[in-house]
């Protein structure tokens, strides 16, 4: 029998089975809620850093062409490294959603 602090009142196995799978689902969705948080500034962040160096360069005129800049961005495989992280996270904070989404239906589907 799972045993939870919450649930200290006398009643039947089965009412504490369901309470207890009801309390380890909404921590589930509380979990994933601040890791989706976290990753989601981790790639706020790094979007920014991109947005912001990619804007600079470009103000500082070193590219007349569109192919300069590709080769820049392709000779360097700091930008190329920093470009796929950046790409990590979003597809990362992506997948966090859709398990959230589904936690969260579990959950609602569960507790009604």
């Amino acid at each position: 029998m799972m045993e939870n602090k919450v649930i200290d009142f006398e009643s039947d196995e089965t009412l504490q089975y369901i309470l207890a799978s009801v309390i380890k689902r909404k921590e589930t969705v509380n979990k994933l809620k601040a890791k989706e948080k976290k990753w989601k500034l981790l790639f706020l962040a790094s979007e920014t850093a991109v947005i912001s160096y990619f804007f600079f360069i470009f103000q500082s005129g070193f590219f007349t062409t569109f192919s300069e800049f590709f080769s820049f961005l392709l000779g360097n495989m700091g930008h190329l490294m920093f470009l796929l992280l950046t790409v990590s996270l979003y597809f990362y904070t992506v997948q966090l959603r859709k398990k959230k989404r589904e936690s969260r239906k579990d959950f609602s589907r569960f507790a009604l």
